[in-house]
């Protein structure tokens, strides 16, 4: 219905007020799927904002959620009719859209779209990379234009070639709650970072254990290195399925209390993380940065994909594998201090840098200016 559960929270916009009373700001998802049963279904019928097959109707299919159309994204038409549920939730009091399932996630073949800008139609398969592309396009460009004041804060879980221009904040998907998926996290950050994708981030913890795993099964190492990284991500942000809370406050106090400190140094760092993301606004600089950043000749450096500059004054490699004493972390020229003994490492060599449950290998750059602020509660 592209609105809040009225059943659920018959006064949504009195619960985004009491938020935003408390500096909390308020994100929505939506999605591009209009159900048969929904009672917006008819208005997207009659207005022409669905994908159609031949005769001009709307294409219809079975999705997870039940019989379903697709709004065309790509027509102008059926933008004019997408957009107005988001100004409607704009006025509400929201302060930021979340896009997702917009590959989309089930795209029929013979859905025919038309796409404005060429005056053309198109099959499903033909525009399929393309669509979240358009879906980002239409909302950032509107919020722009009916809501100057309001920084546009788009998550969207696909794009394309340019959809960098319009800053969103992608994620890495419904990745599987194993160390197999926590593992190339990394690299897909930094991938999509030096593409133009500076917020690409992971559901922390995981999302899912995957169809034959048990989705109440917790593995608290796993756990705590996944939200560990996650102060050195772009976005901190922990999620999963129905059946597992993601929130700390559900797991065992050990948990609580060793996740608890690595938060409050998230929020002692928002200084630096918010020079980065001015950074990254302005030159396009990523958050998260190769090695090869310190130097591009060194082949070595080029190779490494688990290891990263937060910044410039940070260089992290989370901990990706279970059982651990120790790590080996390659460091480019300089000095290092080890963030939490303030050992000293030459650079120019790969270091065994050791850890427990309650440390990760964080260095800094010497001669870095950090600044920080005191704990937020």
């Amino acid at each position: 219905n592209l609105d809040g559960d009225r059943a659920a929270w018959p006064t949504a916009e009195d619960l985004i007020a009491d938020f935003r009373d408390d500096c909390a700001k308020t994100i929505v998802e939506t999605e591009p799927f209009i159900l048969t049963t929904s009672k917006r279904w008819q208005s997207a019928a009659n207005d022409g904002a669905l994908a159609t097959v031949e005769n001009g109707e709307p294409k219809t299919f079975d999705f997870f959620f039940g019989n379903t159309g697709l709004v065309d994204v790509f027509n102008e038409t059926a933008q004019d009719w997408f957009w107005q549920p988001y100004v409607d939730l704009f006025e509400q009091g929201i302060a930021g859209t979340w896009g997702d399932l917009g590959e989309p996630e089930v795209h029929p073949d013979d859905a025919l779209h038309w796409l404005s800008e060429a005056g053309i139609q198109a099959t499903g398969d033909e525009v399929h990379n393309a669509f979240g592309h358009a879906w980002t396009k239409m909302i950032y460009e509107r919020q722009v234009r009916d809501y100057p004041d309001v920084r546009p804060m788009i998550m969207m879980r696909s794009g394309f070639a340019g959809t960098q221009r319009y800053g969103i904040i992608p994620w890495t998907g419904d990745v599987e709650r194993s160390w197999g998926g926590f593992k190339p996290q990394v690299e897909l950050s930094l991938s999509t970072g030096i593409l133009g994708l500076g917020y690409m981030h992971s559901d922390l913890g995981g999302f899912t254990k995957g169809l034959d795993g048990d989705v109440a099964d917790f593995d608290q190492e796993l756990y705590l290195r996944w939200l560990q990284y996650g102060v050195f991500q772009p976005v901190y942000r922990p999620h999963a399925q129905e059946g597992l809370p993601p929130e700390p406050v559900f797991k065992d106090r050990e948990t609580r209390s060793i996740v608890r400190d690595f938060i409050k140094l998230r929020y002692r760092l928002l200084p630096y993380i918010y020079t980065l993301a001015y950074e990254n606004s302005t030159t396009g600089m990523p958050l998260m940065r190769p090695l090869f950043f310190e130097d591009e000749s060194n082949i070595a450096l080029i190779d490494e994909k688990e290891a990263y500059l937060w910044g410039d004054a940070f260089l992290v490699k989370p901990v990706t594998d279970p059982g651990l004493s120790t790590v080996d972390v390659p460091l480019p020229a300089g000095a290092w201090f080890d963030y939490w003994s303030g050992r000293r490492f030459e650079g120019g060599s790969t270091v065994s840098i050791p850890i427990d449950l309650e440390t990760m290998p964080v260095l800094v750059r010497a001669g870095s200016f950090i600044p920080m602020v005191d704990d937020v509660n």
